[in-house]
């Protein structure tokens, strides 16, 4: 499973994902998420005590 393009995660923007089967077949399907800003920030730096620290 391979999520695509995450450094440009928006809010309200879905994320694209790769499933490759054992056989080789790949599959895209479209996936919504719940992030804010905030939430983004946090995953972008790996954590929110990250975020906080570089303040």
């Amino acid at each position: 499973i391979s999520l695509v393009d995450l450094n440009n995660l928006q809010p309200g923007k879905q994320v694209k994902c790769i499933i490759t089967h054992a056989d080789g077949n790949k599959e895209e399907i479209m996936l919504n998420h719940s992030y804010n800003n905030s939430q983004i920030e946090w995953f972008k730096a790996g954590s929110a005590l990250n975020v906080l620290r570089n303040r």
